[in-house]
């Protein structure tokens, strides 16, 4: 083999490991952006993880405030807090959530996004998940500055 030979064939080795380098690294950032289920900048959504039974989750919402006529042009888009709840078909649960002010509350919806059957605009709500999959949980208000305690109960 000549010595133009090896080093071509040296050439191609190195160009195959760096299009082998460059194409984990893509795997690895497209599965991160699709692992993680959220963009850039959107608000955090938090897992409901069970210890002993009980999750407890503090926080603050605020409600959604329009601008004044001739006031700033960015102006209150409220508040509200997502969680996520894994549950499995017949799994038992009860949410109570209180605030300071009475204000907030909370809705649950189905895997397929639709709102759980007496679920909407509560502050409390014991029953059994109809399906098995990922709950989103909304806390939120329409009234006025709350800070609250959200607890689910595994029963």
């Amino acid at each position: 083999m000549t010595s133009f030979a090896r080093s071509r064939e040296k050439e191609i080795l190195m160009m195959n490991s760096i299009l082998k380098l460059i194409l984990v690294f893509s795997f690895l950032l497209t599965g991160a952006a699709v692992g993680y289920g959220q963009s850039t900048g959107a608000p955090p959504i938090y897992e409901i993880k069970f210890q002993k039974g009980v999750f407890m989750w503090r926080g603050i919402v605020h409600p959604v405030y329009p601008c004044p006529p001739n006031g700033p042009t960015e102006c209150g888009n409220g508040s509200s807090t997502s969680l996520s709840l894994k549950g499995t078909k017949g799994m038992r649960v009860r949410f109570i959530l209180t605030s300071d002010t009475g204000n907030a509350v909370f809705s649950i919806t189905l895997p397929n996004r639709e709102i759980m059957k007496d679920s909407s605009s509560r502050t409390s709500w014991t029953g059994t998940l109809p399906v098995s999959g990922d709950f989103p949980v909304y806390v939120y208000t329409s009234k006025s500055f709350s800070r609250y305690t959200l607890k689910v109960y595994r029963l």
